[in-house]
């Protein structure tokens, strides 16, 4: 169980990100699909409704974290990319933990993905 020192952490560090171009959401989520933190950026709302969002986020956490039975012979996951009409969703699996992002269409996929992982990587692995 996180300590509400470590969640502190992480939403600040979930702040910074938001602060990328054209990045809308991000959430960090455990094995199980339940959210610890999610932050969106000033004046966006959610595209879903909050059992919606629920729902999304275990149907991630399941896809990313059943994909790794395949890293001893393809190599980790960087990250898994769901490109939509209105958003990017992006899961970038860290340690125990999946963090989605999402971002406005035609947002630079990989600053993000890089700037999320050089960010939280030290606070969920």
């Amino acid at each position: 169980m996180e300590t509400p020192e470590e969640i502190k952490k992480i939403e600040l560090s979930t702040k910074t990100i938001l602060k990328e171009d054209k990045v809308r959401y991000v959430g960090v989520i455990n094995r199980l699909g339940r959210r610890i933190v999610e932050e969106y950026r000033e004046g966006v709302t959610s595209l879903l409704n909050d059992q919606e969002s629920k729902m999304i986020n275990m149907q991630l956490a399941l896809e990313v974290f059943l994909r790794e039975e395949l890293n001893e012979k393809l190599g980790p996951i960087d990250y898994v990319l769901s490109k939509r009409k209105k958003v990017n969703l992006i899961s970038i699996p860290l340690g125990k933990y999946l963090v989605l992002v999402s971002t406005d269409p035609g947002g630079d996929v990989e600053s993000v993905t890089s700037k999320t992982t050089e960010t939280l990587r030290n606070l969920l692995s």
